[in-house]
């Protein structure tokens, strides 16, 4: 919270510069405007636009990790957060060679 983060331009299929412009562009050549969230969801059937927020998340992850009886495995759902995706993401990321 109150830092600022650059991204660069790599040139590879992950980047972030890259993957920005085209959540942006998707979202203005769909009805978003320039109010309109990175995190905000439009769906085409009921063409009507939906902000995630992360108690949404939130909740979501915590069901995937009850479905798939993570807490058998030792993994306690209530302490899964929404960190969890950015954290398992950039090891995903690593472990790929990213």
């Amino acid at each position: 919270m109150g830092q600022t983060i650059h991204h660069f331009a790599t040139n590879k299929a992950t980047c972030p510069v890259k993957a920005i412009a085209h959540r942006v562009y998707h979202i203005l050549a769909n009805k978003g405007t320039t109010e309109s969230l990175l995190c905000d969801v439009y769906l085409k059937k009921e063409n009507k636009w939906y902000q995630i927020t992360s108690s949404d998340m939130l909740l979501a992850i915590r069901k995937a990790a009850t479905d798939l009886d993570l807490d058998k495995k030792g993994i306690n759902p209530d302490l899964i957060g929404v960190h969890s995706l950015r954290a398992g993401g950039a090891m995903a990321l690593k472990l790929n060679g990213e």
